[in-house]
């Protein structure tokens, strides 16, 4: 029996070995398809990191296609994750390392300053066969480049500007954004200023206006009111308007206006200003020196009758009344802005005049002489009314939306700097005279604006000038010469922009002036054929001429993107010390796995 239960024990042994082996090799059989997949997907997360740890990118490609200008502007979208779409002319790494981008517009550069000829582009190369002795900064920076088209609008060059900054609907989102709008009421609340826009318009800011950050808070300044709480009886809903006379100092008050919501008139006084006036814009504001010459009522007078009349939770309608309010010294924080609520049709910085609103939505002529602020006041009114009484599509322009917006939903800045006119103190919108003062506006804003769209006019200009004979030859400087102001301006602003920026330069559109002559032309004979016969016309327009016109707006409408990427240069301790960190962790994620790798096999 004893040897039978020794070689019962033995077989047990032999079975608790072979058990062991099993599990063993079952562990084993584990590892591999558990313990592997976890080794790659921890390889992917190092290399992620790796990846991360390098500078950003960029390298211009051929798009075997043109590139229309909202391609550009998507571009600037993409990198900062705003549009899916990759461009299909530059590659880009590491996007999310890009701090800033400026897009600089240079109409007026040619297809032939590069050695390329508009009858025969090809797209599938992004080379240029020269590129002009004075542009070194091409030469070393922005040496290759895609054909880009420009927008047109019916056989007239639509603004480059406005191409970049407003994103149309498609057909679909047209529609139902029409149709939402259509079947929304407002009320009065809907049609209140937000913060934003008093900042942006130049409006002075209320501490009390919904939003206001408490920096924007400030007292009142010197000489300045603000609008208080109390109750009273009556209307809540004001409407204003001022007439204004000027004086060495600037525009003074001399007539403001008050209607309530039942075009009562509340207050319609003349104002005696302190300073003499130098001119009465008479033909504007209807004020003469007559008028005022009895007049002792001053700013001080009707500034504290207004606070005994419009409380601070009253609302204050009018037409672009920064104005109004900057000569009141007043600052209320319900404001309806009728320039606001009715859009222009080109989309900001433009806005509609009260005469033209008045006209296309109230079917009234007003303005015809001199102003008169009772009469505007109540236009003002009856526009709002005539919005509410309507829906929330009245006076909307339903193209789509601005790049501004789209920015601002991802708190990040844009700015557009040109020598188009803005209303002052705009933040959106810098108003340039010359392109020195371009530039030096594009290195202030780039710092704190993740998005700088600007146009360089120079060159455009001086073809325009020697085209319609404005300057002689003598006058106009030669194209060399414009082309090295334009390298130093260049090379200006992309050696102040800050690490990690990419610098795009776009012509946009090349040498319009045969456009613009031809479709002059075309005007004036529309214009001439309304009242004579074609025999009497001087300025005839045939087919011909109309072959003309199509083949030069499309070879103005072609022209050339560069871009390049200016990376940080040198780390600064902190990001050097963060770097260092980086890889510290990445290493010690590799020892991780070695040892988790040991510890399983064991």
């Amino acid at each position: 029996m004893a040897a039978v239960d020794n070689l019962s024990d033995v077989s047990k042994l032999k079975i608790s070995n072979d058990a062991s082996k099993r599990s063993k090799r079952r562990r084993s059989s584990n590892y591999r398809l558990t313990e592997k997949p976890n080794v790659k997907v921890q390889a992917v997360k190092k290399d992620k990191k790796r990846k991360h740890l390098l500078p950003p990118s960029l390298n211009l490609k051929a798009p075997n296609k043109v590139v229309k200008i909202r391609d550009v502007r998507d571009f600037a979208l993409y990198i900062y994750q705003l549009e899916n779409r990759s461009p299909s002319f530059i590659d880009v790494t590491n996007r999310d390392q890009i701090e800033h981008v400026v897009l600089l517009l240079v109409p007026g550069l040619e297809l032939q300053d590069f050695g390329l000829d508009w009858e025969s582009l090809k797209f599938d190369s992004i080379e240029l066969p020269k590129i002009p002795e004075e542009l070194k900064f091409f030469q070393s920076n922005l040496n290759q480049a895609a054909i880009t088209q420009a927008p047109d609008d019916n056989y007239s060059l639509y603004p480059l500007t406005n191409a970049l900054i407003n994103i149309p609907y498609n057909k679909k989102e047209k529609q139902r954004k029409t149709k939402e709008l259509e079947s929304k009421k407002v009320v009065i609340g809907d049609l209140l200023m937000k913060v934003e826009e008093f900042i942006d318009q130049n409006y002075p800011v209320h501490p009390l206006i919904e939003g206001v950050t408490e920096i924007e808070k400030t007292s009142p300044p010197l000489g300045w009111v603000d609008t208080v709480e109390f109750e009273h009886e009556g209307s809540h809903t004001f409407s204003i308007d001022c007439e204004m006379c000027e004086t060495e100092a600037g525009k003074v008050l001399t007539r403001v206006s008050l209607i309530d919501f039942n075009e009562q008139v509340i207050m319609d006084e003349l104002v005696k200003p302190k300073d003499e006036i130098t001119n009465y814009l008479t033909q504007y504001s209807g004020i003469t020196e007559d008028a005022l010459k009895n007049v002792t009522t001053t700013l001080q007078d009707i500034q504290q009758k207004l606070l005994k009349i419009i409380s601070v939770n009253d609302v204050l309608i009018g037409h672009s009344i920064e104005n109004d309010l900057n000569v009141l010294q007043l600052r209320h924080p319900k404001i309806i802005d009728t320039s606001l609520v009715y859009e222009h049709p080109r989309g900001p910085p433009y806005k509609s005049s009260l005469k033209y609103l008045t006209k296309t939505y109230l079917n009234r002529t007003i303005q015809e002489g001199s102003h008169d602020s009772i009469i505007d006041a109540k236009a003002c009114l009856d526009l709002v009314k005539t919005k509410i009484q309507t829906n929330a599509l009245l006076g909307k322009v339903i193209d789509g939306q601005t790049i501004f917006n789209i920015l601002e939903d991802s708190h990040k800045k844009a700015v557009v700097i040109d020598y188009m006119r803005v209303p002052k103190g705009n933040t959106k919108f810098v108003e340039c005279s010359n392109d020195d003062e371009i530039t030096d506006n594009v290195i202030n804003k780039s710092t704190n604006s993740e998005l700088v769209i600007a146009k360089l006019n120079e060159i455009n200009l001086s073809q325009r000038d020697e085209a319609n004979g404005i300057k002689s030859k003598d006058e106009i400087p030669k194209k060399e010469k414009l082309f090295q102001k334009l390298n130093e301006r260049i090379e200006k602003i992309y050696s102040n922009l800050p690490g990690n920026s990419i610098l795009i330069v776009s012509s946009g559109n090349g040498n319009t002036t045969q456009v613009h002559s031809l479709g002059q032309q075309k005007r004036n004979f529309k214009r001439e054929y309304q009242n004579k016969l074609y025999s009497e016309i001087e300025s005839k327009w045939d087919n011909d001429d109309e072959s003309n016109l199509k083949n030069a707006m499309k070879k103005a409408r072609t022209g050339l993107v560069f871009a390049t990427l200016k990376t940080k240069s040198k780390s600064t301790p902190k990001e050097q010390n963060e770097n260092e960190i980086n890889e510290q962790v990445v290493i010690n994620d590799e020892n991780n796995e070695e040892a988790i790798l040991e510890t399983d096999e064991s």
